[in-house]
């Protein structure tokens, strides 16, 4: 499944995607690769409430991964958690 949504995801179909990371996640729920990838389609899709949701649950995986921290905090800026952001 996590093939598929990577693929899906290089072809820039955000809804497929989004759904097949959210199935690999589903299966392998301690794969911090599934929510990250997925953070990153929900940002695509203009959903930066639910990316950051997602990249939380991530991070608690990894919580040393530089990358989904920024990630994080611009989800948040996004989403208009200004004090949350910084």
């Amino acid at each position: 499944m996590g093939s598929l949504a990577r693929l899906l995801h290089a072809w820039e179909q955000w809804d497929s995607a989004h759904e097949a990371y959210a199935h690999a996640a589903s299966l392998a729920p301690g794969t911090f690769e599934w929510q990250y990838l997925d953070a990153c389609v929900l940002d695509r899709l203009a959903r930066p409430a639910d990316a950051a949701a997602r990249l939380r649950e991530a991070l608690k995986l990894r919580p040393d991964y530089l990358p989904a921290r920024v990630k994080l905090a611009d989800a948040l800026l996004s989403a208009g958690a200004l004090e949350e952001a910084g």
